[in-house]
């Protein structure tokens, strides 16, 4: 698959003490870190009972530099986000035109670099998921061409800072917390029937 990968939401979120409360939180947008970007996509899997098809995938997404922190650190370079996990996707005619849904679960990393050494790596948990809605449409037993628009969220659990003089660092502190981020895309997938479709 290729398409366009829109990221937003929020990295986390930095807690820090108010004269009224314990404390207030300020969400780190994934804006401030990264602008949408291409991606590319590797399915594998198997159909079942016609219709229905479960499959692996890794997505490759290259994004461009970020709303905030882009000019720091000398220049920011693109970022770079993987999504690793299994899906579930159903036509309505898996052999002619028909809609298509799918959903996935797994798990998505962010990283970012600057020119100077600087590096945010961002870990999510195992629970990152999306929904697409789409078309089916088969030009051949082996060929099928698959427009698709999709949804996803998650949450980052773990952030890390590598600065350039060496020296790490955790974006969490004891006020701080995990925010919830989200991704619109819009993809074309080219799938291949390795058997073909068949009656």
């Amino acid at each position: 698959r290729a398409g366009w990968l829109f990221p937003s939401g929020s990295l986390w979120m930095d807690g820090y003490v108010t004269d009224r409360y314990c404390c207030d939180y300020a969400n780190r947008n994934w804006s401030d870190f990264a602008s949408s970007g291409p991606t590319i996509e590797l399915d594998v899997g198997a159909r079942l009972a016609r219709s229905y098809t479960v499959f692996g995938f890794w997505e490759l997404a290259s994004l461009g530099t970020g709303d905030t922190l882009g000019g720091e650190f000398g220049g920011q370079n693109r970022g770079v986000s993987h999504h690793i996990g299994a899906g579930l996707r159903f036509s309505t005619n898996p052999d002619d035109i028909g809609m298509l849904v799918e959903v996935g679960l797994g798990y998505r990393r962010f990283d970012a670099s600057w020119k100077n050494g600087t590096e945010l790596a961002a870990r999510d948990g195992l629970l990152n998921t999306r929904i697409g809605l789409g078309m089916n449409i088969r030009f051949s037993p082996q060929f099928v061409l698959s427009p698709m628009a999709m949804l996803g969220g998650g949450s980052f659990e773990k952030i890390e800072w590598a600065f350039a003089d060496g020296s790490k660092g955790g974006a969490f502190s004891e006020l701080s917390r995990a925010g919830q981020h989200t991704t619109a895309s819009l993809q074309v997938g080219a799938h291949f029937d390795w058997l073909g479709s068949q009656d």
